[in-house]
């Protein structure tokens, strides 16, 4: 019987160890739910994430089908990561995606930027009309241009 030496042991430790790492940050999502006003609406003030629900008159898509979660979320992923310094988001949609295991991330965009999780501001153009052309398949009155 061949003897099992010490590297081999520790490769199959660490494979292990990767492979439960990986496993962990792919948490399904259960179900996202977008929120928005026209994305060319002109408010008084701006709004910001944490208070978009608060006296605006807003729409709502769920989108449980795992198809469209998993496209976008794809297209999330893919987003470019481009920051903005001193740019205060006036929010236009809010995205909250809830997952299996009661997280929850929040994505929040303007016409020109989006946060994610109430952290830095980013800048991407195509995520932005992915997300505006995403609620105009499902709302034809929708505006985001």
């Amino acid at each position: 019987m061949k003897k099992i030496n010490k590297k081999t042991i520790l490769i199959v430790i660490l494979l292990l160890t990767f492979s439960y790492v990986f496993s962990q940050l792919k948490v399904p999502v259960k179900y996202i739910k977008i929120e928005y006003i026209d994305f060319t609406v002109l408010t008084d003030v701006d709004i910001y994430c944490d208070t978009f629900e608060q006296g605006l008159s807003y729409n709502t898509i769920l989108i449980k089908d795992v198809r469209s979660i998993e496209k976008f979320m794809c297209d999330f992923y893919k987003a470019q990561k481009d920051t903005i310094k001193d740019y205060h988001l006036d929010v236009r949609c809010k995205i909250i995606v809830f997952y299996n295991k009661n997280q929850i991330d929040t994505i929040c965009l303007s016409r020109f930027g989006y946060c994610y999780n109430n952290s830095v501001v980013f800048k991407d153009d195509k995520f932005i009309d992915f997300v505006g052309r995403f609620i105009r398949e499902r709302d034809n009155h929708f505006v985001y241009k």
